[in-house]
């Protein structure tokens, strides 16, 4: 008789570590992790995603240099209010000051990018 492996029983699960290890995993990860009290939690959650959604860019750039091979160059991003010039100032959905988070690298060579 072949064996085949069966799935855990759901009330032998831990659910309260499965929890914490999922909340952590997220936080890690620079992502969240939305535990739902009740059917009424739903549409709040979808309502944050969406938002966090919104708040999420990515930025490419082209150079008007166009070798594929040379030095690395450098690429600074600066995040700037377009109606005061001023350093862009961000706030969450409670009107609270928030940093920007901005990840790049710090150069890259057209050599490495080409076909990728």
């Amino acid at each position: 008789m072949p064996y085949t492996a069966r799935p855990p029983r759901l009330h032998a699960l831990n659910w309260n570590g499965a929890e914490k290890f999922l909340e952590n995993l997220a936080k890690v990860s620079g992502g969240r992790a939305y535990v739902l009290e009740s059917d009424l939690t739903v549409a709040a959650v979808y309502d944050d995603i969406m938002e966090n959604l919104r708040l999420r860019y990515v930025v490419t750039y082209v150079s008007s240099n166009p070798a594929t091979s040379g030095p690395p160059r450098k690429v600074r991003v600066e995040l700037v209010d377009p109606k005061t010039g001023q350093a862009l100032k961000i706030r969450d959905s409670s009107g609270k000051s928030i940093a920007a988070k901005v990840f790049v690298q710090e150069s890259y060579s057209p050599n490495d990018a080409v076909g990728g």
